[in-house]
Formats: structure tokens, C-alpha cells, sequence
């Protein structure tokens, strides 16, 4: 199979689940999760113009709240490189007067989820919708950890570790931080200083 068919296959296979980003593992007796964050596209100021369409209708309707899972780049795929996540983050809060701006919420997965190899702060993982909304329901009160770890292990899910977004989220990180080190030297007097007595 050539690269290119590989990158075809990972991508059929991968693209269909939520993107999350491993932040925070907990390894204790009574909570062995990790702490996972995932982006949503958020609005929270009313913003005219949208559409919603059901059935080949077309509703009009002022938008007052919105929160949506990120699923992919904005030409479909997986997030290879940091340019598409770049591109994602400036398409959606380019108009940032409609209150539409680009957001990160938590929610956590048993370890036995993930494989032991890639299981640490930064590593990006796919998972299956059903296990996003159990997640999400046990973020939210609504499953106990009981149910939940329950119905994990009851369906078997798993996470597909995505080595390509893994490497494009790390290097989207790095050049970010390099940015406002960079903006921090120029500017030293915005700098909060220590008062000594």
C-alpha cells in the first residue's frame, strides 16, 4: 500500500470520530481517567442570517447559543498539519463581531480506553460518537462513573491514536508559544514584576 493510500485509509477510518487531545492522566485505585479536551465552535451573542435547513426546508432564524463539535479541517480530513488548524481557528473567528469564536471543553475516558504507548498530555485520539456522548453524559451528571466505566467496557470502545494530528497539534503549539515569547521580549514593560519590600 503506498503513503498516499495509507493517509486515505487512516483518514475514511479516522475522520468519522471526534478529535480529543489527551490533557491530564489519572491513575488512581477509585479514577483511572484521562482528563481529554476537545474543540467546539461556541456563540453566545445573538447573530442574525443563519439558515437551517431540514428536509430539503430552509428555515430562517436568529441565532441566540450554539455549541458544536469540531470534527475536521475545514476541507475535510484529518488536522496533518498545523496550517489546518491554523485555517480552522481564523475561518471561524474571522468575523468576531457575530460572537462566533473557537472554544475547548473537557470530559474524561477510562484509561483502558486508550493504548499504554500513547497515553500522555498532548497525544490526539479519535473516538466513536457513542463513546463521546457517554462521556459527555457522565460530564454532565447524567451517567454515574459506575454506568459509565460500565457501558465502556460492556461496548468495548477503544481510541484510535492519530500520529499525524498528534505531531500537527504539537507544532500548532509550539509556534503559538513562540509567538507571544517573541511578542513578550519586544514589549518587556507589559511584563508583571515581583514587588519586593
Amino acid at each position: 500500500m503506498t503513503d498516499r493510500n495509507k493517509l486515505a485509509a487512516e483518514d475514511r477510518g479516522i475522520s468519522e470520530r471526534v478529535p480529543i487531545v489527551i490533557d491530564d492522566v489519572k491513575r488512581l485505585k477509585t479514577f483511572s481517567m484521562s482528563r481529554c479536551i476537545y474543540f467546539s465552535i461556541e456563540c453566545d451573542s445573538p447573530s442574525p442570517g443563519w439558515t437551517l435547513r431540514i428536509r430539503n426546508r430552509k428555515i430562517p432564524f436568529l441565532l441566540v447559543a450554539l455549541s458544536g463539535i469540531i470534527l475536521e479541517p475545514i476541507d475535510g480530513g484529518l488536522f496533518r498539519t498545523p496550517d489546518k488548524l491554523e485555517q480552522l481557528f481564523e475561518n471561524i473567528e474571522k468575523d468576531s463581531d457575530e460572537g462566533i469564536y473557537v472554544d475547548t471543553n473537557d470530559l474524561w475516558i477510562p484509561n483502558f480506553i486508550f493504548d499504554r504507548k500513547n497515553l500522555k498530555p498532548g497525544s490526539v485520539y479519535r473516538v466513536a460518537f457513542k463513546l463521546f456522548k457517554a462521556a459527555y453524559d457522565f460530564r454532565n451528571q447524567i451517567l454515574s462513573q459506575q454506568e459509565y466505566v460500565g457501558q465502556c467496557k460492556k461496548y468495548g470502545w477503544k481510541a484510535r491514536y492519530s500520529a499525524s494530528e498528534t505531531k500537527a497539534l504539537g507544532l500548532w503549539q509550539k509556534k503559538h508559544i513562540d509567538e507571544t515569547k517573541e511578542r513578550h521580549e519586544k514589549h518587556p514593560e507589559l511584563t508583571l514584576r515581583r514587588q519586593t519590600k
